[in-house]
């Protein structure tokens, strides 16, 4: 069921885009969202932002992003400086006549954030640290806020090793197939020497109370 039914649909996450037009314009918007977020994604301190997720609401020419990172103060810069570069540089892969607005919201809780714990994982992968030690340090800040239970998984050729192998680590419980739990679920990718790793991370914040968006 879960390689079937999308993953917000099947924890009642919100979409990442909202925005409806007509089936001429579909493509278009399509690839738009897309240049925009790998722009966001290949910005020079895209690491340090700790960014967990960024949603596109489209109405007529008017574009609003809403970026939530751990660090939102790096992405604003002093004065807004840093804001206002990045607005002009998305400005550039978008039509001329669009109002583009930013905004940028803090994580409350980057610890227990799925995105966050797959980028610093893979962040400090890449730069040689021990992925097992890695792993139950995350598991062990994530679970002192009260959380339901989290599992991670590396795979890849961990450690430079010639074979490429899975470790996985979990604690608490994760019912990856319980439509009424609250499941933040993300992938990252770690590029090192030896090649790429990937890491799975889902965390169990409990049951959910409605439809919303219960991201932090």
């Amino acid at each position: 069921m879960g390689n079937k039914v999308p993953l917000f649909n099947l924890w009642g996450k919100n979409y990442l885009s909202n925005w409806f037009c007509p089936y001429s314009k579909y493509s278009g918007n399509v690839i738009e969202d897309y240049k925009i977020r790998s722009l966001l994604n290949s910005m020079d301190k895209a690491y340090r932002w700790d960014m967990s997720s960024v949603h596109i609401t489209r109405i007529s020419n008017n574009i609003h992003i809403e970026i939530r990172a751990a660090r939102p103060g790096i992405i604003i810069g002093k004065s807004g400086k840093d804001l206002e570069m990045l607005k002009s540089r998305i400005s550039s892969v978008l039509p001329i006549r669009t109002e583009l607005k930013i905004q940028v919201n803090p994580v409350k809780k980057p610890e227990i954030d799925a995105k966050c714990l797959a980028k610093k994982i893979a962040f400090d992968i890449s730069k040689g640290k021990q992925y097992k030690f890695l792993i139950k340090k995350y598991i062990a800040e994530a679970m002192r806020f009260g959380i339901k239970g989290i599992k991670i998984i590396c795979s890849g050729r961990l450690g430079g090793v010639e074979i490429a192998r899975k470790f996985a680590l979990a604690q608490g419980s994760v019912p990856r197939h319980t439509i009424r739990a609250d499941i933040d679920y993300s992938l990252a990718v770690a590029e090192t020497n030896s090649g790429l790793c990937g890491i799975k991370v889902w965390v169990h914040k409990g049951a959910r109370k409605d439809n919303t968006d219960a991201t932090t």
